[in-house]
């Protein structure tokens, strides 16, 4: 066979090589691992485009939702999360130095306490009812008015049963309800929903049997600096607060990539939490895009400050904040995180809003702030209200931030879905009428 191979001629071996089914099936074999490889490289590309998207877009116009919430095709957190050891201190970026403990940090920010009467006053012709910017008289609580209220609370609102959204009250099957019914289909709770929601066994989600003996609803006004408020706020049974606020812990300038630096806010604000509402895109925003092991540790240990509260987002206030909402809640809970993440419910979310609009309301719908009052009302005897003053001066002229901490500094006292003075005049009317306490300025002294 050699010597008649060395007797053919050169391009007779080769197409004699070319007809053979072995180089056939290898060429095809080729073929077909770069046709597979090219596919794989293009869903790549289209996953990160639409993953970019969904996050860039802050998941207010993510149309791409999956129909019924069925998510087949998502992966199990569980699978692929990694658990994070507890006696294992988090990886720190090299170029990141370590923070220094809390109680050896300085003063983190203070306000300019300077006082500008010229702006006082200037704010005070602004105003139409220049009451709201006197200081406030001290009035005993009316325990009369307050039960009244609190029988409209749970008859307008039906706060016991749909605070938030539970196996009982959003059964299999169900049809779907968004508060500001945005969604254009119908939607209903698939099993992969379903089984994500607490049930109203769970003895933490209990509502009480009877009032709790006090509540502190917290702001995040700027106001509070300097306050000294944060033991007064920390003395009461519940501790209601909005937005994820930081108390010991903040993200650093940089973002969530440069890590968490320690705060002391908490003199002024308080370190108890019993409940923290938050925007399930807020995350995204001021946390990172939890792309990462490293990013997702910094979210858990951010979460951490709140301990075993109980954090309220809102998976049906409209359609696009549905999937974020539903992420988060099962990254909390393949993570294990401290807090327990809920959810709101479309009929508490409409009821609360339609019980401020009887109340005296213009504005598209209540503040977190004005939801989480209604909700102290029905837990409990007594309300105090902290860090809510919507002007950029407080009675002295000095300037007062929009927000306590850092990362929101350059926030201006303005905004054109709430109307924040009218819902201060509706607090301060219930705080003349001894239904709650307004504490504004240094806490100790007058309020």
């Amino acid at each position: 066979m050699e010597h008649q191979l060395s007797t053919y001629p050169p391009g007779v071996v080769q197409k004699s090589a070319a007809a053979s089914p072995w180089w056939a099936l290898r060429t095809a074999s080729r073929n077909i691992l770069v046709t597979v490889g090219l596919f794989i490289l293009l869903q790549d590309m289209y996953l990160l485009a639409l993953t970019s998207r969904l996050r860039e877009d802050d998941c207010e116009t993510w149309d791409a939702f999956p129909k019924q919430l069925d998510f087949h095709e998502s992966t199990d957190l569980r699978r692929n999360v990694k658990s994070f050891p507890s006696n294992r201190a988090p990886q720190q970026d090299p170029q990141v130095a370590s923070a220094p403990r809390v109680d050896s940090k300085p003063r983190t920010r203070r306000r300019n306490v300077l006082p500008n009467r010229d702006a006082y006053q200037s704010l005070l012709g602004q105003v139409n009812d220049s009451a709201a910017l006197t200081k406030l008289p001290d009035v005993p609580f009316n325990y009369g008015r307050i039960k009244k209220l609190r029988n409209d609370v749970f008859k307008e609102t039906h706060v016991k049963k749909y605070l938030f959204a539970s196996q009982e009250n959003t059964p299999l099957g169900s049809p779907l309800l968004f508060f500001e019914n945005r969604n254009t289909s119908q939607y209903f709770a698939v099993p992969q929903l379903h089984k994500i929601l607490p049930s109203t066994d769970n003895r933490k989600l209990r509502w009480p049997k009877n009032p709790l003996r006090s509540c502190s609803v917290v702001g995040n006004g700027g106001i509070l600096l300097d306050s000294g408020c944060g033991p007064s706020i920390d003395s009461s049974s519940i501790v209601l607060r909005s937005n994820l606020p930081p108390l010991t812990l903040e993200s650093a300038l940089g973002g969530a990539a440069a890590g968490l630096k320690h705060v002391d806010y908490y003199k002024d604000v308080g370190k108890k939490t019993s409940f923290v509402t938050f925007n399930p895109s807020g995350y995204f925003e001021y946390l990172g895009k939890l792309e990462n092991d490293k990013l997702l540790q910094t979210f858990k240990e951010y979460m951490d400050q709140f301990g075993n509260a109980i954090a309220w987002t809102h998976m049906f206030h409209y359609q696009s904040k549905a999937k974020p909402a539903l992420e988060i809640i099962r990254l909390s809970q393949a993570l294990r995180f401290k807090t327990t993440i809920v959810s709101s419910h479309a009929k508490f979310l409409q009821g609360v809003n339609d019980f401020w609009k009887r109340r005296g309301l213009t504005g598209f719908r209540a503040t977190s702030g004005l939801v989480l009052t209604a909700v102290s009302l029905a837990l409990c005897k007594e309300t105090n209200l902290y860090g809510y003053w919507p002007f950029p001066v407080d009675y002295e002229g000095r300037e007062v931030n929009y927000h306590y901490y850092q990362y929101d500094a350059e926030h201006k006292q303005n905004n054109t879905v709430h109307k924040l003075p009218e819902e201060f005049k509706i607090s301060l009317k219930l705080h003349r009428s001894g239904v709650l306490k307004l504490h504004i300025g240094e806490c100790g002294g007058n309020h």
